[in-house]
């Protein structure tokens, strides 16, 4: 890499050249020269200009930047990041792929400031290299067909939208397009920059081009030019070529040399020049067992040479002009960002908030400002009078128990609206007491019913001011949630546009200021007055409009006798919170991390050197390449190293054991040990988790702000950390109430089966029964090894396992797995013809029901991918016996917290992890309350076998175990 100095003398000997020209008669009189000043490894970070006399008009600019997109990886990084929380509009479609694109492009546009830019595509038709070598990239995995679809749309956004030119070329993939490119574009003077993380491209990497690569949310930027890529890949850039030859390149099939990893490769080229000094001197290679590898493979060497050398020759007409970088064309970005429901960009690129459907409808609102206790007192006997009304409430924080009240809007009537400010800064506020005194009474009146979006939260802020509500009659959030359960948002305003085809003013419009972001007790009361009355206003007429289409389809008895009764519940196990032990996380967090070093240093030894635990590249070519051992997934990266990879290599080498270890102390300790203490209430001293309704399709609770579902109880590691969480006093005890084997009953309940109703009703251990049935033993003859073996093919059956599923389960030849699956259902007949039944249905209907009428569109059940088919038959089973699960603790849960308030006020229901309900009990009132809640509990929906719920106290959450 030149230094500043030696690249402003190579510039200027550039520069006399150009003047020479000028003496030849060339038209050069006038040139400007500039250096970059953004990225790091080119020029310094000064700009310099020289002009010559201007007798003629030519500017040549040396310093343009050229900066080149790898469509496809970009894409592919964009999808993957939001794998486990994909973005899907209101339409039901994934627009991941897209909406990370537009995140990447705008960051690197502000990193590398181009001259000229270009999104470089592979074409769909075979190249070269599939010529070449048939097995090219064919153990790459298919493109996910909700990404497929989404290309077209990423066509649409960079050609038409970002003015981006989209550059493709048949026969040859993206990289030598990219590289031809930035060929061409040096030998105008022209640098260029490479977006990609592909280490391919290093073998580009010179004075005049470099690579980009952004590694996710939160990573620096990485680039790497000729000063700093020998330390990235191992070798220089010269030497790209034939290290990749030598290595291979799992993640497009390139074979390279068997035996020969990254640091083999790195060693044999730092000894030679090359791989032809290589074979050209073979005798000088040493050990003799790498020579030995070297001469088996010399073929695949040279063809993986020609498999991963970049073209840079091809015949590619280019239009600079074409190519140079516009700002975007703002209406049609708008147009497309309002398609794809992209409205948190569109302050990014200056769109603003378009809102052509309130100007039209504002004028028919009547939305008052209620600014006297006179007021409030009119607003409160019409709202008695209508018998409903719709409420929200503005604060200045998210958390109920931090939030100071700003104001309440309520509603009776559509187009009406009153907004009552308590807590502005400026302005007249109506005194909280009198809100108390005149609002209070009509939330408690069981005789007025109270809607609310999200009512769950608006509960805790009324409750935390001494207002609790007694007849929740709507939530149109969770209306919404039971008739479309897979739609990504139930917003208010996404609820809005979809139902009414009306545009709501979005909170960040009214609380921005200039380019701050206020709470909003400094919004002026005004504008505070039409937000806060247009929520309510609107939430009361998508009430009205969800409520017949839940009757219609009959779940107007889940609406109401589950789902908003536990709208209290659910606010007041959140507010209640729970205490944990800081003092023991302290400590076990100190052992974890003694026990991390251990394993890294176990790692180390059994790889045979250092790497990168935390790596997953690392760890692949560690396992795959160096330690030889086959591969399994293959991923967009190379290889899968996830747990389920790791697991299936456990008997083949103890690096992976180690590593799964090692990746579950590492996951609990940053996840709970560590994080748990911050969550920590600074009032309250506990942690306040939020239980979400409108998460799982199933209908199944979901915990988050921290998540305490996820806690492993199977684990040593996870029952050490389940020990951390402790009563709220001394004089206090935790009770755990968990169902036992709830969903084997359930699909002993929908299957009708005798011989599973009858072992349920005799009391008999289930798994046990199974096992003598499936090996004809007696029961008191099976052994541990069969009712371990029948317990996973009873909870399999849950899940749709198959025969490949369970094999890999029982580590069983898979004949002999699919003659225990045969075997199972000929001594279960009737759950064989449940599951028959379950998936016929779902076919005819594209749908499924739990037992209280809870809904699940299955779409994919008559996909011709056979794949999505499979999952959708699985979703069809599962569903009806997850999903009556969720059903049955929630109906319990709601009758608890009734009979708690009214015999054990001091007990509190804090915790609901799936099956198992968490109590922070007087220990005086522990055996009456356990009693109690055991009762109501097994008789919470009534089954065809007895439910069975087993009870545990303790000074700690895992003593209730």
């Amino acid at each position: 890499m030149l230094s500043p100095a030696d690249l402003e003398v190579a510039q200027l000997q550039k520069l006399q050249s150009i003047t020479q020209s000028v003496k030849t008669g060339r038209p050069a009189d006038c040139v400007e020269w500039k250096f970059l000043d953004s990225a790091p490894g080119f020029g310094n970070h000064n700009r310099h200009t020289r002009d010559w006399p201007a007798t003629r008009t030519r500017r040549i600019d040396l310093a343009d930047r050229l900066v080149l997109l790898d469509g496809y990886a970009m894409l592919y990084r964009a999808y993957f990041a939001f794998i486990r929380s994909p973005r899907i509009n209101s339409r039901g479609e994934n627009t991941s792929a897209v909406f990370g694109l537009i995140l990447q492009l705008g960051k690197l546009v502000e990193d590398c400031r181009p001259a000229y830019l270009a999104f470089v595509l592979d074409t769909s038709r075979p190249t070269f290299r599939d010529k070449l070598y048939p097995e090219y990239k064919a153990t790459r995995e298919k493109m996910p067909e909700d990404m497929r679809g989404q290309i077209s749309w990423a066509r649409e956004l960079m050609q038409d939208g970002f003015k981006v030119p989209i550059l493709e070329f048949e026969g040859y993939e993206a990289d030598d397009v990219i590289g031809t490119l930035a060929k061409l574009a040096a030998a105008r003077g022209i640098e260029s920059v490479i977006v990609s993380g592909d280490k391919d491209f290093y073998q580009l990497i010179d004075g005049r081009t470099m690579l980009y690569n952004r590694k996710g949310a939160g990573e620096e930027t990485e680039w790497v030019g000729p000063d700093n890529a020998s330390d990235r890949l191992g070798v220089p850039p010269r030497k790209t070529v034939d290290f990749l030859a030598l290595m291979g390149d799992s993640s497009d099939n390139v074979p390279g040399v068997k035996g020969i990893g990254k640091v083999a490769a790195g060693k044999l080229l730092a000894q030679f020049e090359s791989l032809d000094d290589i074979y050209a001197r073979l005798d000088q290679v040493q050990p003799e067992g790498l020579r030995k590898k070297l001469e088996e493979d010399r073929n695949s060497a040279f063809l993986s040479r020609q498999l991963v050398t970049i073209h840079t020759d091809l015949g590619l007409k280019v239009d600079w002009d074409r190519l140079r970088y516009e700002e975007p064309d703002k209406e049609k970005l708008s147009e497309l960002f309002e398609r794809f429901e992209f409205r948190s960009l569109r302050e990014r690129y200056g769109l603003g908030q378009p809102q052509p459907e309130k100007k039209e409808q504002a004028g028919r609102k009547n939305y008052q400002l209620v600014d006297t206790v006179e007021k409030l007192k009119d607003v409160a006997g019409q709202i008695r009078q209508a018998g409903l009304f719709a409420v929200d409430v503005e604060t200045t924080s998210l958390d109920p128990l931090a939030a100071k009240l700003v104001g309440v809007s309520l509603a009776c009537r559509p187009d009406e609206a009153w907004y009552v400010p308590v807590g502005h800064n400026e302005g007249k506020n109506v005194p909280l007491e009198e809100v108390r005194r005149h609002i209070g009474p009509l939330l408690a009146d069981p005789a007025i019913g109270c809607v609310g979006q999200n009512l769950k939260f608006d509960f805790s802020v009324l409750s935390c001011q001494g207002m609790e509500t007694e007849n929740i009659a709507g939530d149109p959030m969770i209306a919404s949630y039971l008739l479309e359960p897979e739609m990504r948002s139930h917003k208010l305003d996404v609820l809005a546009e979809s139902i009414l085809g009306y545009r709501m003013q979005s909170y960040e419009e009214v609380t921005t200021r200039g380019n701050e972001q206020v709470t909003f007790d400094k919004v002026p009361m005004g504008e505070a007055c039409f937000y806060s009355c247009e929520d309510a206003d609107v939430t009361l007429i998508i009430h009205h409009r969800l409520r017949g289409r839940i009757e219609e389809e009959g779940l107007a008895r889940l609406y109401r006798e589950i789902e908003l009764p536990l709208i209290p519940v659910l606010a007041r196990m959140e507010l209640a919170g729970v205490a944990v032990d800081l003092a023991y996380l302290e400590k076990l967090s100190a052992e974890m991390e003694g026990r991390l070093t251990e394993l890294e240093k176990k790692a180390w030894e059994l790889a045979g050197h250092e790497f990168n635990v935390n790596s997953t590249q690392q760890l692949a070519q560690v396992l795959f390449e160096e330690l030889r051992i086959k591969p399994g997934k293959k991923t967009k990266t190379g290889f899968s190293t996830d747990s389920s990879v790791l697991e299936s290599l456990w008997e083949e080498h103890p690096l992976p054991g180690v590593m799964l270890e090692l990746r579950e102390v590492a996951k609990l300790k940053s996840t709970y040990v560590d994080a748990l203490p911050r969550e920590v209430n600074p009032r309250t001293g506990r942690i306040h988790t939020s239980f979400n309704q409108i998460v799982a399709a199933t209908g199944r609770l979901s915990s988050s702000n921290p998540n305490l579902q996820n806690i492993p109880i199977r684990t040593e590691e996870g029952r050490r950390i389940r020990r951390a969480f402790v009563p709220w006093a001394a004089n206090r005890v935790l009770v755990g109430a968990d169902y036992s084997q709830i969903e084997l009953r359930i699909l002993a309940h929908l299957s009708g089966d005798e011989s599973m109703i009858e072992a349920f009703g005799e009391g008999l251990d289930i798994h046990t029964e199974t096992s003598a049935r499936l090996f004809g033993v007696e029961p008191r003859a099976v052994t541990s090894e069969q009712r371990s073996r029948a317990k996973t093919i009873n909870f399999g059956v849950l899940y749709g396992m198959g025969a490949h599923r369970l094999s890999n389960e029982l580590k069983i030849p898979y004949k002999v797995a699919r003659q225990f699956i045969d075997d199972y259902f000929d001594r279960f007949p009737r759950i064989r013809e449940y599951i028959d039944r379950q998936v016929g249905s779902a076919r005819e209907k594209g749908w499924v029901t739990t037992i209280m009428g809870r809904r699940r569109r299955l779409p994919e059940i008559g996909s011709a991918n056979r794949a999505q088919r499979q999952n959708a038959e699985r979703i069809a089973l599962n569903t009806p016996i997850q999903g009556s699960a969720a059903d049955l603790i929630k109906a319990a849960m709601i009758q608890i917290d009734r009979a708690l308030r009214e015999k054990f006020p001091e007990a509190k229901m804090i915790l609901q992890v799936h099956d198992e309900l968490v109590f922070d009990v007087p220990e005086k009132q522990a055996e009456e309350v356990g009693a109690l809640v055991r009762e109501l509990m097994e008789n919470a929906i009534r089954l065809d076998v007895p439910v069975k719920v087993d009870l545990g106290r303790g000074r700690n959450w895992l003593e209730c175990k």
